[in-house]
């Protein structure tokens, strides 16, 4: 599916956090959507799905917060 032997070091470690990313958005989904006090059982995909997404876009938006501000600090160090 991948080769990942044909792509810099950059990329790798961008997929991997990717990858970890949305395995701790399922697993919180996972919880959220089991939380009774939540959700109903009925509506255990609605928490989950909820709960990933929100879960998903946190993360991320934190990895690109970090990332900016490293690449900001790097860029100053190369400056100077």
């Amino acid at each position: 599916m991948f080769n990942l032997n044909k792509i810099n070091k950059e990329k790798k470690v961008e997929y991997v956090i990717v990858a970890i990313i949305f395995a701790i958005s399922i697993i919180v989904g996972i919880a959220v959507g089991s939380n009774t006090e939540w959700f109903r059982p009925q509506f255990y995909s609605g928490g989950y799905m909820a709960g990933s997404l929100v879960t998903c876009l946190a993360l991320f938006s934190i990895y690109q917060f970090v990332n900016f501000i490293l690449s900001f600090v790097n860029k100053k160090k190369t400056a100077e």
